[in-house]
């Protein structure tokens, strides 16, 4: 998140949006264990969604720490069960009302940050090993972004989509992300970094 916060800020700065300082985000916890075999893989996942303020930082120090404590002012046993309690509400209400409730729950949202740490030993398909895994996002609601990085053995795969009412491209987000996740790799080589790395 670290990473994204700085990303975002390079990113809206290059198309000439000034003094952003949070995005609205949706983030999804995944409340199983993700499979180690593609056997174990089970049709409904078990996640619940929080949502909190990203901030957009312009140093990726200050960046980590304040996604840290904010991400984390939001994530708390009490906050999950009632997230986890208000899916199970939403199923019994009438439809037109779950949409108000859906509705009023999305409305400030502006982005969705998905986190998918899959499995670091390979999947088996059909007894061929599956070589690569890749993750798709759309951009639904009156959301704006929507970036996936998802891990598979050790290979980190990030994802991203904007809506096109923004004119801003996706890919160079990308890019700003993967250019501070190299930067930082280095300087963690030379005994300065943030990100951990093995």
């Amino acid at each position: 998140m670290g990473v994204l916060s700085v990303s975002l800020d390079k990113w809206y700065k290059v198309h000439g949006v000034q003094g952003a300082e949070k995005v609205i985000t949706f983030g999804s916890i995944n409340t199983r264990p993700p499979p180690k075999k593609f056997e174990e893989i089970k049709i409904q996942n078990e996640s619940v969604g929080i949502k909190f303020r990203l901030p957009i930082r312009n140093n990726l120090e200050t960046a980590i720490e304040c996604c840290r404590t904010n991400y984390h002012s939001f994530l708390s046993t009490f906050a999950i069960l009632s997230y986890k309690s208000m899916g199970y509400l939403i199923n019994l209400l009438p439809e037109y009302l779950a949409i108000k409730v859906i509705d009023g729950i999305v409305n400030d949202m502006q982005m969705v940050f998905s986190n998918i740490p899959f499995s670091s030993e390979p999947w088996y398909l059909c007894n061929r090993e599956v070589s690569k895994l890749g993750a798709f996002s759309n951009v639904y609601y009156n959301l704006k972004v929507f970036f996936v990085a998802m891990t598979y053995k050790e290979e980190l795969r990030l994802t991203c989509s904007a809506n096109a009412q923004l004119k801003m491209d996706p890919q160079l987000l990308l890019d700003y992300a993967l250019d501070f996740i190299e930067e930082d790799i280095r300087k963690v080589e030379e005994g300065s970094g943030h990100l951990k790395t093995e």
